[in-house]
C-alpha cells in the first residue's frame, strides 16, 4: 500500500501525548458550544441559515461566508457568536482564482466546529449543506413566528438580493428554494413574483417585489443588514412622491368628512386631492396612511425587529 509523505510525517509527529493534547481541547472547545440554547432557532440562527442558502458556506468541519462588504461580514460573525458562543476567524484575502479572479479584497469569515455543523445540518432537508443548486427553506422556518422568517429573508436578500432599478429582486438557479422564500414573503403579506429568465445559456429565476406598498412593508418588516442596500431601499422610498405626499393627519380626516356625509367630489374640493385617491380610501379600503414613511422609520437594526 502506498502512503503519501505528508500521511507519514502526520503520524510520525502524534505521539501519545500529543494525541492526548488533541483529545482535550476538541472536547473543551466541545464544551464551549453546549450552552443551553445553542439548538433553538432564534433570530441569529435563522439570519445564518437565510445567508448559507445564499452566499454562504460549509466544508467538512467550517461553516463560512466570503464576501467583500464588511458590514455584512460582521453581522455574519455575531450571528454565529451569539448562536454557538465561539469566536469566528476573520480574514482579508485578494481574489485569485475561479470567481475569485478579478483580484479585489474579500473577508473570509470562518468557524470551525463539527458540532455547529451538524446542528445546522439537522435543519437541511437535503442533507447536502445547502448547497446552490439544491437548498431548501427549513421547515422549522416556515413554521416559526414572523419575526424569524423576517430575519431568514434578510440573510438571504443581504446574499442574493439587492434594489435595481425600481425594484427589490433576488436572483437564483433554485426554482424550488425560491418558491420557499416565495411563500415566507406571503405570509408576511408581502406580494412578490417569481420570473424566469436565461443567462448564459442556463435558467434562473428572479423574485421581484414591484408595488411601493409591498417594498415599503419589506423595508419595515425584513430589509438589510448592509448599509449600501439599505440606503438604495430608503432612496427608493424617498423619492416615491407617494409615499411624501400624503399624511396619516389627511387620511383619517377624509375618513372622518366621509363619515359625516361628504361624498368623493366635496372631499376632493375641500381637501384638494385627487378624487381618484379619496376614492381609493374610501371605498377600496386602500390605505395609504401606513405606507408612509417618516424620518424616524429611516433606522433598520435586529432589535427593531419583533
Amino acid at each position: 500500500m502506498a502512503y503519501k509523505k505528508g500521511h507519514l510525517s502526520c503520524w510520525k509527529g502524534l505521539t501519545k501525548e500529543n494525541s492526548e493534547r488533541v483529545r482535550k481541547r476538541s472536547e473543551k472547545i466541545e464544551k464551549r458550544i453546549r450552552n443551553k440554547d445553542y439548538f433553538l432557532l432564534t433570530l441569529e440562527k435563522a439570519y445564518v441559515f437565510g445567508t448559507l442558502c445564499g452566499d454562504g458556506w460549509m466544508s467538512k468541519h467550517q461553516i463560512g461566508l466570503d464576501v467583500t462588504d464588511k458590514d455584512f461580514a460582521e453581522f455574519f460573525s455575531k450571528c454565529l457568536q451569539k448562536v454557538y458562543g465561539l469566536n469566528c476567524s476573520i480574514k482579508r484575502k485578494k481574489k485569485v482564482g475561479g470567481y475569485k479572479k478579478n483580484g479585489k479584497e474579500f473577508i473570509e469569515i470562518v468557524l470551525c466546529s463539527k458540532k455547529a455543523k451538524e446542528d445546522l445540518l439537522e435543519y437541511d432537508i437535503t442533507k447536502k449543506g445547502f448547497k446552490t443548486s439544491t437548498w431548501r427553506v427549513p421547515v422549522e422556518i416556515k413554521s416559526a413566528k414572523k419575526n424569524v422568517k423576517s430575519m431568514f429573508i434578510r440573510g438571504f436578500f443581504d446574499s442574493e438580493g439587492g434594489v435595481y432599478g425600481r425594484t427589490i429582486q433576488s436572483v437564483s438557479s433554485n426554482k424550488k428554494g425560491l418558491l420557499d422564500v416565495l411563500e415566507l414573503l406571503i405570509s408576511l403579506n408581502i406580494k412578490s413574483k417569481l420570473y424566469e429568465q436565461k443567462r448564459e445559456g442556463r435558467n434562473l429565476y428572479r423574485i421581484e417585489i414591484c408595488s411601493r406598498p409591498n417594498q415599503a412593508k419589506y423595508f419595515r418588516l425584513i430589509g438589510f443588514s448592509i448599509k449600501r442596500k439599505q440606503d438604495r431601499l430608503i432612496n427608493l422610498l424617498k423619492n416615491s412622491s407617494r409615499f411624501n405626499k400624503f399624511t396619516p393627519k389627511q387620511y383619517y380626516e377624509v375618513q372622518e368628512l366621509h363619515k359625516q356625509g361628504l361624498g368623493k367630489v366635496k372631499i376632493s374640493r375641500q381637501m384638494n386631492i385627487n378624487v381618484g385617491t379619496i376614492s381609493d380610501w374610501i371605498y377600496r379600503k386602500k390605505k395609504i396612511m401606513p405606507l408612509c414613511i417618516r424620518n424616524e422609520d429611516l433606522k433598520l437594526d435586529i432589535n427593531c425587529i419583533n
